[in-house]
């Protein structure tokens, strides 16, 4: 078999990626559908770092003379994996910053906390005070934080510590909070939490506050990639006591300062080959739940009718026809 003509297959995944990318580069393509497919794309990643990185990582524990029987090369391949991940990581940053300034002149707008009037100021305090502070997740940084897989949460610090973690509650509240604006304004929930992180340390002065996600690893599933065989074994034996949940991912804001995030890196044992610049906001795959905010029918695609079939169309009883003639049915994914 000649190696050159296969590609290996975590690294055609991110050939994959990377077209959903540019999918959502796709001028043509409606804009919120756009958004979607940055939503595809965010989902992806976080499920390959899970178990795709989590395995290469496990694979490297394994007996050097056991990997070479496997032809397997786990550390070229992962700094290649991580090099190419970080710029699409920036290609999507790109994306959505132009995906964003197009929809304001369709009256969709998501303004930061610096650009809020006083009047949405006014009604996001309502909203934190009333529906979010009493029910929010703090855990203070004087105790080991514990992070939760796939969760967003916001770092707060003073001028010289850090102060603590908030959960964004994102499962009970959504994402998008809209506010009185023109059109459709919409602001982060982790934006409405920043607008009044004061309320949450009281008599501290906050300083800043940073978005941060942690993906963990997921179980290893070697049988799919070797069989069911003594081989599996050799491998699980080799790894010894297998760390499950271990960090694969720690997502945080650039803006963090660089002693800030040593700080993190340091309390939550994530070594540094493990620390991703994600931009300001994470788990974007929350798009998928912001629908047609406008309802204006240019910014989505079409809807399309589906095609009568010829036979079950006709039919009261599906399982008699198919019993008599088979038949052809497509459900599009």
């Amino acid at each position: 078999m000649k190696t050159e003509f296969y590609q290996h297959r975590d690294i055609n995944w991110l050939l994959f990626n990377e077209r959903v990318l540019l999918e959502a580069k796709d001028e043509t393509t409606p804009l919120l559908e756009r958004l979607k497919f940055l939503a595809i794309f965010s989902a992806n990643l976080d499920e390959y770092f899970k178990v795709r990185i989590s395995q290469l990582r496990q694979l490297k524990k394994v007996d050097k003379s056991l990997r070479k029987k496997l032809l397997l090369r786990p550390n070229k391949k992962l700094g290649y994996i991580l090099d190419t991940v970080d710029k699409q990581q920036q290609h999507f940053g790109q994306i959505l910053g132009d995906i964003l300034q197009s929809l304001e002149r369709h009256n969709i707008f998501f303004p930061k906390p610096v650009g809020l009037t006083s009047e949405q100021k006014a009604f996001l305090k309502t909203y934190f005070t009333e529906k979010l502070q009493g029910n929010l997740e703090v855990q203070k940084w004087a105790h080991t934080p514990q992070l939760k897989d796939g969760y967003l949460y916001l770092l707060v610090q003073s001028q010289k510590e850090v102060l603590g973690l908030v959960r964004i509650p994102t499962e009970k509240h959504g994402r998008f909070i809209r506010v009185p604006g023109p059109g459709a304004t919409l602001v982060f929930l982790e934006d409405v939490i920043r607008a009044n992180i004061d309320l949450l340390f009281p008599g501290k002065a906050v300083h800043g506050s940073y978005a941060v996600k942690l993906s963990r690893d997921a179980e290893l599933y070697l049988e799919d990639d070797y069989g069911n065989t003594a081989l599996v074994e050799h491998i699980y034996d080799s790894l010894g006591q297998r760390e499950y949940g271990q960090p694969t991912r720690l997502l945080y804001d650039p803006e963090m300062p660089k002693e800030t995030r040593m700080a993190v890196q340091n309390r939550l044992g994530v070594g540094e080959v493990d620390m991703f610049p994600g931009g300001r906001y994470h788990n974007l795959s929350d798009f998928f739940g912001l629908g047609n905010p406008t309802d204006d029918p240019k910014l989505v695609y079409p809807p399309k009718a589906p095609l009568p079939h010829p036979v079950l169309s006709k039919t009261k009883d599906f399982f008699a026809s198919i019993s008599k003639k088979d038949q052809l049915v497509h459900f599009p994914y």
